[in-house]
């Protein structure tokens, strides 16, 4: 039942029961995410403004987890039954969640972000490009000393 709990992949996972966030339209995925996740713990909350199906627009951010979830994870998945999508969707929304960079925070995972490690991360990246700017400015120095001996 844990897995299940994940099924709604964007959600939190609040007391054994998963929220996901469903746009108020009436589009196939948000119908039947909503049909699968009833009774199996997954409580779904619609957004105040109903959108139009098919038109991601006017729920951005959803419909742009869900182009993710299926162009990254079930078309190339292709789950067979119901229990083999919530292991692919499950296995997913963890790589999701704890080591898919994500551009709008930075290129930082979101678990990173977080708990609060961005600082932590930018730091390490800042002091790894120094490191290598150094080394290229050494083996420039080195190849140009080569030519004048």
């Amino acid at each position: 039942m844990a897995s299940r709990n994940r099924l709604a992949g964007a959600g939190c996972n609040c007391g054994g029961t998963s929220t996901g966030i469903l746009s108020g339209g009436s589009g196939e995925s948000t119908k039947s995410f909503h049909d699968t996740g009833n009774g199996r713990g997954v409580a779904s909350i619609s957004t105040p403004v109903l959108t139009s199906p098919y038109y991601p627009q006017s729920n951005g951010k959803l419909e742009r987890f869900h182009g993710s979830i299926k162009g990254e994870c079930i078309r190339p998945g292709t789950p067979i039954s119901l229990e083999d999508a919530v292991r692919i969707v499950t296995t997913y929304v963890e790589h999701y969640n704890r080591v898919r960079l994500h551009s709008a925070i930075g290129y930082i995972a979101p678990a990173d972000k977080l708990a609060g490690r961005e600082t932590e991360i930018f730091a390490a990246r800042d002091r790894k490009l120094d490191e290598a700017r150094e080394r290229r400015k050494e083996q420039r120095e080195a190849a140009r000393l080569q030519t004048v001996a």
